[in-house]
């Protein structure tokens, strides 16, 4: 996870061996994200 130093968002990136559990871990942190620095993400 990083913010863009050019626009108004936070990327976020994951690893996972099993490639289907990666959707589940990055919808949490984008929530966490959007909770945290009350932004909204698209």
């Amino acid at each position: 996870m990083r913010p863009s130093g050019t626009e108004a968002l936070v990327r976020v990136m994951a690893e996972e061996p099993d490639e289907r559990e990666l959707p589940g871990y990055v919808e949490g942190i984008v929530e966490v994200v959007k909770e945290e620095l009350e932004y909204s993400v698209v």
